[in-house]
């Protein structure tokens, strides 16, 4: 990710190792941010929709 060298710049304080061009740090953190809230919701959703076939299990298998 372009912003993994970004953050390597800010908190290392090394030489910029990407392109200053396009979107920003704090923007593609956001969007990272956003995109792994869609993915708890979804995983949540789909462990939710999944937790009723806990019931089908046969006992005295454990």
């Amino acid at each position: 990710m372009a912003w993994h060298g970004m953050a390597h710049t800010i908190i290392n304080g090394v030489a910029l190792s990407c392109s200053t061009a396009g979107p920003t740090l704090v923007d593609q953190a956001e969007a990272t941010i956003e995109e792994l809230d869609d993915w708890i919701l979804l995983l949540r959703r789909a462990a939710h929709a999944l937790r009723p076939l806990e019931l089908l299990r046969p006992g005295g298998d454990d």
